[in-house]
């Protein structure tokens, strides 16, 4: 049912129809006239159009033949189209638009190395190394050293200091540092580390007497939060999980809290790989290449609606992995998170 209906003699209907809104114009007809409309969310327009004036009592005072021969011209031809674009089959055809807001992509640690375990990792400052006998390989009093190299969320991260133990030289990133007698060392040109074992293997073997420290991270638990800063909305629309094709896989269990973690609103637990199969939207293979040497999975869930973390009522996403160990046996284990962001 129309909400309203507005009577306009026919100049008048172009103008605002045609001109000013570009609708759609429907029509109906008998021997005598033309009934002429077109709809706006509920606005009806109408106006009408003589076709002969036989049939009145006198002749209508404004020139009726020039506004049917208009019509007939210039707009019946045009007119009873679908107020919806369909195909030629009849089916209706959607535009999609580009999302609104700025674009968020979080990409989580590698559940598989646990050197990449940034968010909950703890800060050591000036430990002494202890020498591991040669003078050359100086021993952490910590593994799990968090390594910039592998951390795919690196530029973020150091972009906003989010881990204030930093250097980047040339393209590379690194979140720890190597002293000697309080001087500043230089990753690969003075030293190499295995951020896995928590060791230090100088070029050139030190002096007995050198004092080797470190500022650094090391890592503790597997858990990822996806947080939206204060003031911001950020609305998820697509996630990805990707991971190597022979994992041994362990549980995930997703949560969306409220009030800074108080309360939970809603949880997701995938035990096993049949578990997320069966409620992602597809599956990608990727063949073993540019120096991964198994096969990749990647399993997509497009949401119908936005997930929406709202800043103000204190809402994250947490993902916890089984056991807080890390997943074995595969090359890749993350989860990247497409968002847009709002003013919450």
């Amino acid at each position: 049912m129309a909400e309203y209906e507005i009577d306009k003699v026919w100049t008048d209907f172009k103008a605002i129809v045609i001109t000013l809104k570009n609708l759609v114009l429907q029509y109906v007809e008998n021997d005598n006239l033309y009934s002429i409309w077109a709809n706006e969310n509920g606005t009806i327009y109408k106006t009408q159009i003589f076709k002969n004036v036989d049939w009145l009592s006198s002749p209508p005072s404004w020139d009726w033949q020039a506004d049917k021969t208009d019509f007939e011209t210039n707009y019946k031809a045009h007119s009873n189209l679908p107020i919806s674009p369909r195909t030629s089959a009849g089916v209706p055809k959607y535009s999609f638009e580009f999302k609104e807001g700025n674009r968020i992509t979080k990409i989580s640690h590698d559940f598989c190395d646990k050197t990449t375990w940034w968010q909950n990792a703890v800060k050591v400052l000036g430990e002494i190394l202890t020498d591991s006998g040669d003078h050359t390989t100086y021993e952490f009093a910590n593994d799990s050293i968090i390594d910039g190299g592998e951390i795919s969320d690196r530029d973020f991260i150091y972009k906003n200091n989010l881990l204030d133990i930093k250097q980047k030289i040339g393209v590379r990133i690194y979140f720890n540092k190597v002293y000697v007698n309080d001087v500043l060392k230089t990753p690969v040109m003075d030293y190499s580390m295995n951020c896995s074992d928590g060791t230090v293997t100088f070029v050139s073997a030190l002096e007995p007497s050198d004092i080797v420290k470190a500022d650094y991270y090391y890592a503790t638990t597997a858990t990822f939060r996806v947080v939206p800063p204060s003031g911001k909305k950020w609305r998820l629309y697509r996630t990805e999980i990707q991971f190597s094709k022979d994992v041994i896989m362990k549980s995930f269990t997703f949560q969306i809290r409220l009030m800074n973690g108080a309360m939970v609103y809603d949880e997701s637990s995938y035990f096993n790989i049949k578990d997320m199969l069966n409620h992602c939207n597809l599956c990608y293979h990727i063949p073993a290449c540019a120096g991964l040497t198994k096969d990749v999975i990647i399993l997509p869930w497009d949401y119908e609606s936005t997930i929406d973390l709202k800043s103000s009522l204190g809402m994250d996403l947490v993902v916890d992995v089984e056991d807080n160990l890390p997943v074995t046996n595969c090359e890749i284990a993350t989860i990247t998170f497409y968002m847009f962001e709002e003013n919450d």
